[in-house]
């Protein structure tokens, strides 16, 4: 049986398509889904010509976990010393608090964050007993202007799910767009391992070769049909 994770927020924000949370692949960035899966289209049965597009590391990174997208325009301001913000009406019940550079960005050099603003308890989170989330920034967006902190919530104690917003645009307003995805919440079962680095062994060696037959040793089914 599947394990559930549950979102509802008390705003009703699941009534709008924009700013209902939504699977992670309903975010694919477009710079991504532009990218040829081949180097400048140069097919090469062998796969040398392959681009990030082709990598295991990155394939699988935008079908995990859902998003948040931002509830309205939001309108941020700081000058490092004074913050503002502002919401577009009618969402004026939308509560968005600072924490102060003297909690974190002070004590940090060389950083590029000016501000950090927190949205406040727009979405609740319910995952069953022993999983929390990862709240992870939006990755290989690159937006310039923001991005939400990193930070892991156990959610099946502590449901409020409040992005915190690190401001690091050169300018010093910015407006954050009604369905402009902020962050991916990423449901994980809480678990202890042990750790140990062993010396690399025929075993081992065995199963990595074994790993690369299973997983590599084939053309592009999205490029080559056998027969053709």
């Amino acid at each position: 049986m599947k394990k559930k994770v549950v979102f509802t927020s008390k705003y009703h924000f699941n009534l709008n398509e924009e700013t209902n949370i939504q699977p992670a692949k309903n975010f694919i960035p477009k710079h991504w889904k532009d990218l040829p899966y081949y180097e400048n289209n140069n097919y090469n049965l062998r796969g040398y010509f392959k681009t990030a597009k082709a990598c295991p590391s990155f394939i699988e990174i935008f079908k995990e976990g859902y998003v948040i997208p931002a509830p309205c325009d939001i309108w941020l301001y700081t000058d490092n010393e004074e913050w503002k913000w502002e919401t577009a009406t009618p969402i004026d019940f939308i509560k968005i608090t600072n924490h102060t550079n003297n909690q974190y960005v002070n004590s940090i050099s060389n950083t590029n964050i000016k501000n950090i603003f927190k949205l406040d308890g727009i979405w609740n989170c319910i995952t069953p007993k022993g999983y929390s989330v990862r709240q992870i920034p939006m990755i290989y967006h690159h937006n310039p202007d923001f991005y939400v902190m990193y930070g892991i919530i156990h959610t099946d104690k502590l449901h409020q799910i409040n992005p915190q917003i690190a401001f690091i645009s050169d300018k010093k307003e910015i407006v954050i767009h009604k369905g402009t995805p902020l962050c991916y919440i990423v449901p994980f079962k809480r678990e202890k391992f042990k750790f140990e680095i062993v010396d690399y062994n025929e075993n081992i060696e065995k199963q990595v070769y074994k790993s690369n037959l299973n997983y590599l040793a084939a053309f592009s089914r999205k490029n080559y049909n056998k027969g053709d």
